[in-house]
Parts: structure tokens; C-alpha cells; sequence
């Protein structure tokens, strides 16, 4: 059987509703599902697979279980990494959260600060941008403050897209500051969590040589598109 997904039958789900139950829809049709929900696709969130009896992800949910799963997934990713995050922070209930940040949430306040679990010098920052669209001057003010604090990485929590000018920012200075961006709606739920997902382990040494050799790759040839996947941490990938 062909489980192999064409660019245009990923846009034909676009508004197709699943069964509740993953097992009553079509292995193909699930697997569509799945590559949407790893894009971040906002048209996911709509399908019963991932909503609630109640309320679910729909438009109408509060901001407060919004930022609970997104602060939720932030920690996860965060541990995956190497960094010390404790399991209260991540099992956090609604009422805790609440409890913590109030019932209306300033962003300024959901800022986190963790250090890596082997080496307390290597510390990274996840910073909430309130505006809808980040520019020039807010990544500045990020940068700023990590120069201060000798802080090197930050994960940006955004509403919508950099403006050109800040994705320009970005790239100058990501020899001294590396700033990875990531939307709310990519955060609100966390697929490597998902039943189907394998577990991702970094490579060794020795395991990405016996990798190269098997493909024929060579490290230093131009066309190293392979090293993106092998070596870097894509500034949307989440997990690396």
C-alpha cells in the first residue's frame, strides 16, 4: 500500500474532520494529519482528534489554558535539550497556573530563564513578545538583555511571523546571539509527544560517520544539504 502524501492532498484536508477515534479513519488520511500537525497547520487544531469533549481548541477557549499548553510544551522542549526543568513545571494544573501568573496573564511575567543541567554557565532565555507582529526594536531590547546577563540562546513565543527588518536582525547577529522563533500555534501542542512519534536521539560521532559513509556523503561538498538535519538546530525546529 502507497502511505506517500502529495503536496496536494495535504491541501485537500484542509477542513476534512476525523473520527474521534484515530483507528476509525484510514492509516493514509491519519499520516496527513500527522505532517499537518508537525507544520503547525492551524487547521489541525480543529479536528476532534486533538480536541476536547468541551470547548477543545476552538477559538472560544481562554487565554489561560492557552499559555498552560504552551508553556507546558516550552518546558518539555527545554528538558529534551539538557536543560534543568523540574516535573512540577511541566505536570503545572490550571489552578496552579493560575495561581502563579493570575487570571490575566502579562506576558512579561511568563519569561523563562534555565540553565543546562551539566553546565549552569550555558543558560538559555524563552521570552512572550506582546506585539502581534516582533520588529527591530524588540529583538534589540532581547539582545540587550542577554549581553547583560551573558545569556547566548532564547526561543521567541510569537502571535504571527518577524517583520523582514527583524528576520534581518536576526541573522546579523546570530554569530554572538542565537534566537530561534516560534509561534503559539506550533507550541499548543507537542507531537514528538505523540504516541507515533519515535524517539529522537542525537547522533555520535561515530554513528553520523557510519551515516555518511552508507549515503556517500562528504562533510565538506557544497551541496551538504544533509547538514541542516545532521549538525545545526533549525531556528523553527523544536527538538534537535
Amino acid at each position: 500500500m502507497d502511505f506517500r502524501i502529495t503536496t496536494n492532498e495535504k491541501e485537500n484536508w484542509k477542513g476534512k474532520r476525523l473520527q474521534s477515534n484515530p483507528k476509525n479513519c484510514d492509516l493514509k488520511t491519519f499520516t496527513v494529519f500527522l505532517l499537518l500537525l508537525s507544520e503547525g497547520r492551524k487547521e489541525v487544531f480543529s479536528s476532534p482528534l486533538i480536541r476536547r469533549k468541551k470547548g477543545g481548541m476552538s477559538g472560544t477557549e481562554d487565554t489561560t489554558s492557552k499559555f498552560l499548553r504552551i508553556r507546558r510544551t516550552v518546558m518539555q522542549i527545554l528538558r529534551d535539550r539538557g536543560y534543568l526543568v523540574g516535573d512540577f513545571e511541566i505536570n503545572m494544573t490550571k489552578a496552579q497556573f493560575v495561581e502563579k501568573f493570575g487570571d490575566e496573564i502579562k506576558k512579561e511575567d511568563l519569561v523563562i530563564n534555565k540553565v543546562m543541567r551539566n553546565n549552569p554557565s550555558d543558560q538559555i532565555y524563552v521570552f512572550f513578545p506582546e506585539e502581534q507582529k516582533v520588529g527591530v526594536k524588540s529583538i534589540k531590547t532581547y539582545a540587550e538583555r542577554m549581553k547583560s546577563e551573558n545569556v547566548f540562546r532564547a526561543i521567541l513565543v510569537l502571535q504571527n511571523n518577524l517583520t523582514p527588518f527583524a528576520r534581518q536582525c536576526v541573522q546579523e547577529i546570530a554569530t554572538k546571539f542565537h534566537l530561534e522563533t516560534f509561534q503559539e500555534s506550533e507550541l499548543q501542542v507537542n507531537a514528538k509527544e505523540h504516541v507515533l512519534v519515535p524517539e529522537h536521539q542525537v547522533l555520535t560521532s561515530e554513528e553520523k560517520k557510519t551515516l555518511l559513509e552508507r549515503y556517500t556523503l562528504i562533510e565538506t561538498q557544497p551541496s551538504n544539504w544533509w547538514r541542516h538535519w545532521l549538525d545545526r538546530t533549525s531556528q523553527t525546529r523544536p527538538v534537535d
